[in-house]
């Protein structure tokens, strides 16, 4: 949306009363998914509001190879750039990105081999968990439990060659040491 379109549509909402706001908000809700699953990211903190994002986070990361489907890694970046704007959970935020290096790391396991990309892709998606949960410890948040999360998808990989496990051992343990 472009900036004056905003301005315009910022001066039409400020003349609106709370309770046409509310309902507003309401039609907003019932008529768009999206917006549906924005608004109960930003007014409900809880882990069930975080339910609807992982769903479809598992969703565009798995992909059935017999039927040519494709990882979707652009709704995967997506739900997880939505959900930082709507919430702001950095708990939430945690679970959604160590759920993108694990259900990626997992298609790894389960089909084998994949090209450098993929790898590069996959050790991207680390790396932000990784710098989100540092983020995380800085502002005195516990972080423990999903540093073992980390760790177990460091340790699912020793089987797999062609550096992938180097690497993403080298960043976990440049953030947390060798002991969780």
């Amino acid at each position: 949306m472009k900036c004056a379109e905003w301005e315009k549509m910022k001066g039409s909402l400020e003349a609106y009363s709370k309770s046409e706001l509310i309902e507003l908000l309401a039609d907003l809700y019932k008529v768009s998914e999206e917006a549906g699953l924005f608004l109960g990211g930003r007014f409900d903190q809880s882990p069930v509001a975080l339910q609807p994002y992982l769903r479809k986070l598992k969703k565009a990361l798995s992909a059935d190879l017999i039927y040519d489907e494709v990882i979707d890694w652009v709704t995967a970046d997506r739900v997880i750039s939505n959900y930082r704007i709507a919430s702001g959970n950095h708990d939430g935020l945690a679970k959604l990105l160590i759920t993108y290096a694990y259900e990626a790391n997992q298609f790894t396991l389960e089909y084998g081999d994949i090209d450098e990309g993929y790898y590069e892709s996959v050790e991207g998606a680390f790396q932000k968990a990784v710098d989100h949960l540092l983020l995380m410890e800085q502002q005195g948040e516990p972080i423990a439990s999903h540093v073992k999360e980390l760790e177990d998808i460091v340790d699912s990989t020793s089987d797999i060659g062609w550096g992938y496990p180097d690497t993403l051992g080298d960043i976990f343990h440049k953030a947390f040491g060798g002991a969780t």
